[in-house]
């Protein structure tokens, strides 16, 4: 299931860890008083899970 509006995050559609990354990034660089990212695992297959 897509979006209803890209660019807007809603909770009625899966969001791919692409998307995850995408918004985590976005709101760090938007809100870098208060978000702050960084690795805190890898899988070994070298996924990174970000927080």
């Amino acid at each position: 299931m897509q979006p209803k509006s890209p660019g807007k995050m809603d909770f009625e559609h899966y969001h791919t860890g692409i998307e995850i990354e995408w918004w985590l990034k976005k709101w760090a660089a938007d809100h870098p008083d208060i978000v702050d990212l960084y690795v805190v695992g890898e899988s070994f297959s070298g996924n990174r899970s970000t927080s």
